[in-house]
């Protein structure tokens, strides 16, 4: 007698459960590290169209936040598409009318560390409202700061926020601040590439000893845009 090799997938089975159970996982593992219109935070609900006034009031201060003009200063175009509300100029909760892009946006985005068991949040607001909710990587909770043998420097990507970078290379030996440059690119959601105006560039230098390169992490507006190396430090 031939005993089959093939696992019994009819519903009811084992298998059919496990595969179930799997889907259901995978799916809340995406969902979790996506984009979405609403996120339990600290205990508390915040949703896309909120003012920024309650997301503070439910929320409390952000761990990191950056704060910048999107847009040509005249308002006669844009050097990046926001991607909020008025990237389609569509509607969202809390807001009423037809909105359209008149001048400079005014963006924040806010930072939220829950912990090395989950993920951190990352909310974008465009003139007052919340438009979106980005997953990033696990948090930080109440880790000590790197020592120097622990620092690994490939995993600084352009994008990271300054926060990410201080809480795994430590904090620099100096920094170097231009608050007012006129065209620049940086990152905003969904870490891609955008230019601004009046967008603040900060550089920061990490004297790690005779032994290890003199590392420089440039800044815009908050996120990696460049890490290079100026050969050993002192």
């Amino acid at each position: 007698m031939l005993l089959s090799c093939r696992p019994n997938l009819a519903p009811g089975s084992f298998f059919w459960s496990f595969r179930v159970l799997l889907a259901i996982a995978i799916t809340c593992l995406l969902a979790e590290s996506s984009f979405a219109g609403s996120i339990r935070i600290n205990g508390r609900v915040v949703e896309t169209g909120m003012s920024q006034g309650k997301v503070q009031l439910l929320l409390g201060e952000p761990h990191w936040r950056a704060d910048y003009l999107l847009g040509d200063i005249k308002g006669a175009n844009l050097l990046g598409a926001p991607l909020g509300i008025f990237s389609d100029r569509t509607g969202i909760a809390g807001y009423s009318g037809n909105y359209e892009l008149l001048g400079p946006t005014s963006v924040e985005e806010w930072l939220f560390d829950q912990g090395d068991r989950r993920l951190m949040q990352l909310l974008r607001f465009e003139d007052q409202r919340l438009v979106s909710i980005e997953s990033l990587g696990y948090g930080f909770g109440d880790h000590d700061q790197p020592n120097l043998r622990e620092r690994d420097w490939s995993t600084i990507q352009p994008g990271d926020t300054s926060y990410e970078v201080v809480r795994r290379m430590g904090r620099p030996t100096t920094i170097e601040d231009q608050p007012g440059v006129d065209i620049v690119r940086t990152f905003g959601p969904y870490r891609s590439a955008l230019d601004f105006r009046s967008a603040r560039v900060t550089w920061w230098y990490y004297n790690q000893g005779p032994n290890r390169l003199f590392r420089i992490v440039k800044f815009v507006n908050g996120r990696v845009v460049e890490v290079a190396t100026d050969g050993f430090g002192q």
